[in-house]
C-alpha cells in the first residue's frame, strides 16, 4: 500500500512546483483562505461568468416553479444562485469545507468581512433584462437570496 504525506506550506500561497511522491502529484497547497479566493477571482465579473450566468439565466427560466435548488460543491461562491433565486423556494448550499460556507454565512447575516456580490447581481438582472440595475434592484435581489437560503 502507496503512503502518502501532504506537503506542508506555511501560507496559502502555492510552492513553485508541486511534489510528487511514488509518482502521485501532490496538490502544493495546504491552506485554503476563502477571502483571498474571492478577492482574486470575483472582484468583477470576468468572460467566463458572463457567459455562464447568461446561461444560467436563461436556463432557470424553464424550471418548473417554485423549485428547491441544491448547488453542490459551491466553495465560498454565491454568483450562480442570483440567476435561479427567482424560481426557487428554497436554495440549499453544499460544500465540504466549513471555511467557505463560513464565508456565505457572513455574507448572508452581513457581517463583515463579507465579499461584495453586487457585480454579479448587477450582471445577473442585466440578463433578465433590466437595462441598468440601481443600487435598490441589487439590494433587492440580494435580500431575496438572504431568505431563500436555508
Amino acid at each position: 500500500m502507496m503512503q502518502m504525506s501532504p506537503m506542508i506550506r506555511e501560507s496559502g500561497s502555492p510552492s513553485t512546483s508541486p511534489t510528487a511522491v511514488n509518482g502521485v502529484v501532490l496538490s502544493p497547497w495546504v491552506s485554503w483562505s476563502p477571502q483571498e479566493y474571492l478577492a482574486g477571482y470575483y472582484r468583477f465579473v470576468e468572460p467566463d461568468e458572463i457567459e455562464t450566468i447568461r446561461f444560467i439565466s436563461q436556463a432557470s427560466r424553464r424550471l418548473k416553479v417554485p423549485a428547491n435548488i441544491l448547488v453542490f460543491g459551491c466553495g465560498p461562491t454565491l454568483h450562480h444562485v442570483f440567476p435561479i433565486a427567482p424560481y426557487a423556494s428554497e436554495i440549499h448550499l453544499a460544500d465540504y469545507l466549513p471555511g467557505n460556507l463560513d464565508q456565505i454565512r457572513a455574507w448572508i447575516e452581513q457581517r463583515a468581512p463579507y465579499h461584495d456580490w453586487s457585480a454579479f447581481v448587477r450582471y445577473t438582472l442585466q440578463c433578465e433584462g433590466v437595462a441598468e440595475p440601481d443600487h435598490d434592484d441589487v439590494s433587492l435581489r440580494e435580500a431575496m437570496v438572504r431568505r431563500k437560503i436555508t
